[in-house]
């Protein structure tokens, strides 16, 4: 349906029936019905041709972006920040705790070879001490017999005694040497079971961590961590050289295994032989010769000999304190 228009006079305003009006003069505007404004010039010099300039689309809407709370912003920005961070802590954190559990497994190896450089010098100890008892068993019985010999009692009862007391002296020293030697080896086994045990706890405390580690959104939480595991690395670190492992092994290894406790299985055998029925001097030979073929320390050496020799020379043969 085409639209009527009425024209009113000086007013120049041409009004259609649609409700859309044409309005002259310098500022005419076309408005439709919906309301939206079409801003048109007329230019009486160019004969009245209208110029127009931003032409608005019919029905068009404008978008007004809503305004951002500062506060909100912020925290949005923190939040990232946070999550970044956290993201970030928690490859270091797995990075270190991989690190650990490397240190710990070197360990492992460095136990075993420890417990085993340990048993073969017991081993070899045995060997020597045991080979230089059977020699001094045999330098002294035949002492025995060359002095019964000279006495004239070679095939005397006193003799036989005599060389019956050094042999079993000798093989008790053996025997208490070779008991020593499977104490000290069940010793150094039950060790190393100690010591991978503790190897094996550590490490599983590792992997808890590292199971839980994704649940873990607070970087402070996760930096805590992390500090933990940085000392605990450098504690690690600082011991994990193989001379300063193996000197501690060897500490560890002397500790549980000590030569000492073979100072009270000679006592027995220096009983036996003061027991006997050599005369003091040949009990002495015999005494000083085990002593010193012990193995024991200097101070040791010297305790035991003072207490042989008092056996010796008493009113009365004791029995070495132990």
């Amino acid at each position: 349906m085409m639209p009527s228009w009425m024209l009113q006079g000086g007013s120049a305003n041409l009004q259609g029936s649609s409700g859309t009006s044409l309005q002259g003069g310098s500022g005419a505007a076309i408005q439709p019905a919906g309301g939206s404004n079409l801003q048109v010039t007329a230019n009486p010099m160019n004969g009245g041709t209208l110029n127009t300039g931003n032409t608005a689309v019919l029905g068009a809407t404008t978008q007004v972006a809503p305004a951002v709370d500062p506060a909100v912003a912020a925290a949005q920005a923190k939040a990232a920040a946070d999550a970044a961070r956290a993201t970030a802590l928690r490859g270091e954190i797995t990075n270190i705790a991989n690190t650990i559990k490397d240190l710990f497994n070197s360990r492992y190896g460095q136990v075993d070879a420890s417990a085993g450089e340990q048993t073969g010098k017991l081993n070899d100890r045995f060997a020597t001490e045991s080979g230089d008892i059977t020699k001094q068993v045999e330098n002294e019985n035949q002492k025995l017999g060359a002095a019964h010999a000279a006495g004239g009692s070679f095939d005397s009862s006193y003799r036989g005694n005599n060389v019956d007391t050094v042999t079993q002296s000798g093989n008790n020293q053996i025997r208490d040497l070779g008991t020593e030697l499977q104490d000290n080896i069940a010793k150094i086994a039950a060790w190393i079971t100690q010591q991978k045990a503790g190897f094996d706890a550590q490490k599983g405390g590792i992997d808890t961590i590292l199971s839980h580690l994704g649940e873990e959104t607070n970087p402070d939480n996760l930096a805590q961590i992390r500090a933990g595991l940085d000392q605990r690395i450098a504690d690690l670190k600082a011991g994990s050289a193989d001379n300063n492992t193996m000197a501690q092994n060897a500490s560890a290894l002397n500790a549980v295994a000590p030569t000492s406790t073979r100072a009270q299985a000679l006592k027995t055998t220096l009983s036996q032989i003061v027991a006997g029925n050599a005369d003091t001097s040949q009990k002495a030979s015999i005494g000083a010769r085990l002593i010193q073929s012990a193995g024991l320390t200097p101070q040791e050496q010297q305790q035991l000999a003072t207490e042989f020799q008092s056996q010796l020379s008493g009113p009365e043969k004791q029995t070495p304190q132990a």
